[in-house]
């Protein structure tokens, strides 16, 4: 019974993930959370055990000194909301330990049919930006990489059990990855596909890889369909060299990141320091949110030892999957082999971009690397220790309910604003400053919308009322020049 809700829980978790941006936005990863510790508090009570390995140490000094960080981070707003992000990690990675083996493969197994559905609804619902396919991840590089993953899944559960359903599988998230365009996550793609080849015996036999390379081909025919041009893959794929625009920028975001750096090398700057920080650092003119590089802003975030424990982690992992494949028997070590891949692709592009920064793909991660580590502690939970794991469970809950509900007041008031209905919105954004005192982007856009209502009735009252409110926003956070640029922009005759 606890095994299927555990099932149950991270089942509906990456299907609604798949379907909700991956939780990227804060509505999305709060209200996500509070799922996800409410499942656990389900699986505590059901299971009266709990269960962890030395890789738990380290995610949870991950959450934690995100957690710790918002008592010296730059925006504390930014910092709790990457925290928030985070914290997933740990009712997924807890669950997972919790599941058997051929349940583990099972979720796992759930992935490709994710990949298959995102792939026919972005194509049927013409989810595309730039001709990149995003469909309801909306971020390509995002789609690719998790596409990715489901492919090694895919090939590999194929080798092991020999299934056509697996083929299906195979082609549709390869006619997925051709349509994402994602020139970094071929290269991946090409380079670990060579190592699957070279590591794999069973792969080389002559059925697999026939009907394997097939599959491939049938995907990449389905995506030719899809695009009616030809010419445009072979664009791209022709432009994969250093020299291409989106690396040199790049380089640049990385180098301005490093110059960021010896400053904040020991506590980082807290969740989302770097882009308050980036006018100050950036040698040319640019804004991003993310660094696209998910060490280097692991170590902006949290300093020097969150880096350390996310390096750890990995490094970890590898050990025990090589460990556990010498005591494997063929099957297993095939799949064992395929896991080893995904979190190989993972990793590696992780270094390009900032796909980790999804709540959902960070479980996929945890649901690759965790089931590799033996329980190093498994208890019955007596009476008191239950009721204290409840408590924390509840005040989690508590708290992601609150912080959700108070972005969902926000949200619904720039709604409001933007459709001008002006009144109902500064009530809206006036609850979620009340509950969210530390926020500064509150603020913000009920300044924004007091200018959209200045610009609409042409009443300096409104201007008045938005300088307010934008300079209640910088004094929360002084670094932030988003709020300066508004301020400049403001009529400034009556002041």
């Amino acid at each position: 019974m606890a095994n299927r809700a555990v099932g149950a829980i991270l089942w509906i978790y990456f299907w609604i993930g798949a379907l909700w941006q991956g939780y990227f936005a804060e509505t999305a990863l709060l209200f996500s959370n509070l799922i996800l510790f409410a499942g656990w508090l389900v699986v505590l009570f059901l299971k009266r055990e709990i269960a962890f390995s030395r890789v738990h140490l380290l995610i949870f000094l991950i959450v934690a000194v995100y957690w710790i960080s918002v008592a010296y981070a730059v925006d504390a707003e930014q910092a709790i909301l990457e925290a928030s992000r985070v914290s997933a990690l740990l009712p997924v990675s807890l669950m997972f330990l919790l599941l058997p083996a051929d349940e583990v493969r099972n979720q796992c197994g759930i992935w490709p049919w994710i990949g298959l559905a995102l792939t026919a609804a972005g194509i049927a619902y013409q989810m595309f930006r730039d001709g990149r396919l995003e469909s309801t991840l909306a971020y390509a590089n995002a789609l690719a990489v998790f596409l990715l993953v489901n492919i090694f899944i895919s090939l590999v559960s194929y080798i092991r059990d020999r299934r056509f359903v697996h083929l299906v599988l195979l082609t549709a998230n390869v006619a997925g990855l051709w349509l994402t365009f994602s020139r970094s996550v071929w290269v991946l793609w090409l380079a670990l596909m060579l190592a699957a080849v070279l590591w794999m015996p069973e792969f080389r036999r002559r059925r697999v890889w026939l009907n394997v390379g097939a599959a491939h081909a049938a995907g990449l025919i389905i995506a030719l369909l899809v695009k009616g041009d030809g010419f445009f893959f072979w664009q791209r794929v022709a432009s994969i060299r250093p020299q291409t625009s989106e690396f040199q920028i790049r380089l640049l975001y990385w180098k301005d990141g490093l110059g960021m750096l010896p400053d904040y090398w020991l506590g980082g700057t807290g969740g989302g320091g770097w882009n308050v920080l980036l006018p100050y650092y950036r040698t040319q003119a640019y804004f991003v949110k993310f660094i696209h590089n998910h060490y280097l802003q692991l170590a902006l975030d949290i300093g020097i030892f969150g880096l350390l424990a996310f390096a750890g982690w990995l490094a970890l992992f590898y050990v025990a999957a090589f460990r556990q494949m010498k005591r494997m028997h063929d099957a297993d070590r095939i799949w064992a082999k395929g896991i080893v891949l995904s979190v190989t692709a993972l990793a590696l592009h992780a270094g390009f971009d900032f796909d980790l920064t999804f709540p959902m793909l960070l479980g996929v991660m945890a649901g690759l690397t965790v089931p590799a580590f033996p329980a190093a502690y498994r208890a019955q939970l007596p009476k008191l220790a239950l009721g204290l794991s409840a408590a924390a469970a509840l005040s989690a809950i508590f708290v992601f309910g609150w912080l959700a509900s108070a972005y969902g007041y926000g949200q619904t008031a720039q709604s409001l604003s933007k459709a001008g209905m002006h009144d109902d919105a500064q009530r809206l954004f006036a609850r979620a400053e009340r509950m969210l005192p530390w926020s500064s982007s509150i603020p913000y856009e009920s300044a924004k919308g007091y200018v959209r209502q200045g610009n609409e009735t042409g009443q300096w009252v409104y201007y008045q009322l938005a300088r307010e409110k934008l300079l209640e926003a910088k004094e929360k956070v002084p670094e932030q020049a988003l709020y300066d640029d508004l301020l400049r922009q403001l009529p400034a005759d009556r002041w």
